[in-house]
């Protein structure tokens, strides 16, 4: 297949001085950039840094390092089925029966960037791989595996529930969103003592939050009214023009902002729209401090990604669910709702009357909002840095 090889590489690289532990350097795999995978990446590599500042530690794209053809195909494959058929996906994720044809296309990829694999793990050296994506994590175990490879490998899951394509038995560790996960990969022949529910990675210091009207400022925003934010992700899934206008136009007394991500078109779209300028409608393109938005916010509207989901139950701002991706997102939605810190909605008419109703019931989204802490755990990125390091220092204590 042409464009296999170690070509292109794009990495993110901090280092400092000789390191406090036998560590010295963690490799740090995702799958794609700008998205929640990646920035799950981008948080462990702060904790890394925060836990031992001597450590070296490199993010890596295996699927762009492998072949640019293979991640475009990738990528491609996945947002057509997701797009146009979602009950297919959404059965890949959910029906144990159809997870031999899927194996068969993921052990194609996997075999076709092994020697990404590979290369990778001689040009960096690392002491361990952490992985926040299953592709990376699955090549980096079929290496293991084919290779009698002693490479620490770690999991990162930046979900509340266990994909199919998410379970191997060389990796050494996992790291998971809560103790119904956990009991998924037991389930699935993983050993207990393997499994650490430590939560989602988000970035380090993403709580407390910023004052409620100095957050407001930074962004240009009406401190008085309750702000419902609408987002659809780093992609801005979904039909957001829709769902702000309705929004705006039932909440009378609520302000309404929405976040674009990285989609530009999307962007100059709604920057252009008469209608969501006539609502008064505030349009924002991809937030660094997703932190401050959130501590600006009352209510989030939108669909049920995992590191969006973390970051919103760790501000403590409920969730209002709507267009959320088949399985795993759905998986997530469920969960978040079973734990009352989310609502479920059908469809962007349904998801904004809902939305303005809670806005305006300070009593029930202050419930909601306590339940949303209760669920949180902001120091996920740096409990799994140290479960990795405390790990390799075990190891070296037995050596």
């Amino acid at each position: 297949m042409a464009g296999i090889g170690p070509r292109a590489r794009p990495r993110q690289n901090a280092r400092a001085h000789p390191p406090a532990s036998s560590m010295n350097r963690i490799l740090i795999l995702y799958g794609f950039e700008h998205s929640g995978h990646h920035a799950a990446a981008r948080a462990l590599r702060e904790a890394f840094l925060e836990s031992d500042p001597g450590l070296s530690v490199d993010l890596l794209n295996l699927f762009v390092y492998s072949s640019r053809l293979l991640e475009r195909v990738a990528t491609g494959i996945f947002y057509r089925v997701v797009k146009k058929t979602p009950a297919v996906w959404d059965g890949i994720y959910r029906n144990p029966r159809s997870e031999p044809r899927f194996d068969r296309f993921r052990r194609v990829v996997r075999a076709l960037a092994l020697r990404g694999a590979a290369d990778a793990l001689r040009e960096f050296r690392p002491d361990a791989v952490v992985c926040t994506q299953s592709f990376p994590c699955g090549m980096m175990h079929d290496h293991k595996e084919r290779r009698g490879s002693g490479i620490p490998l770690y999991g990162v899951l930046t979900d509340f529930s266990v994909p199919p394509y998410w379970v191997y038995p060389s990796v050494n560790r996992y790291f998971v969103a809560c103790g119904a996960a956990r009991g998924e990969l037991i389930r699935r022949g993983i050993e207990p003592g393997a499994v650490t529910v430590s939560g989602i990675p988000i970035r380090p210091g993403f709580a407390p939050a910023a004052p409620r009207r100095r957050a407001r400022e930074a962004f240009g925003l009406d401190p008085a009214p309750p702000l419902i934010l609408v987002t659809g992700g780093w992609s801005g899934w979904g039909d957001l023009e829709r769902l702000a206008s309705e929004i705006a136009r039932l909440g009378a007394g609520c302000a309404v902002a929405v976040v674009t991500g990285r989609n530009r078109r999307l962007h100059e779209a709604l920057r252009g729209s008469p209608e969501i300028a006539r609502r008064g409608v505030a349009v924002l393109p991809a937030v660094e401090r997703m932190d401050l938005l959130m501590a600006a916010a009352d209510l989030i509207v939108g669909k049920a990604g995992g590191m969006t989901a973390s970051e919103a139950l760790a501000a403590g701002v409920p969730m209002v669910l709507v267009d959320s991706l088949p399985g795993q997102e759905r998986a997530n939605a469920e969960h978040l709702c079973r734990h009352g810190a989310a609502v479920l909605a059908r469809g962007a008419g349904d998801a904004a009357r809902t939305a303005v109703g809670l806005a305006l019931d300070d009593g029930r989204r202050r419930r909601m909002a306590e339940r949303a802490r209760a669920l949180a755990a902001p120091g996920a990125a740096a409990e799994i840095a140290r479960g990795v390091l405390d790990e390799a220092l075990a190891s070296a204590d037995r050596l």
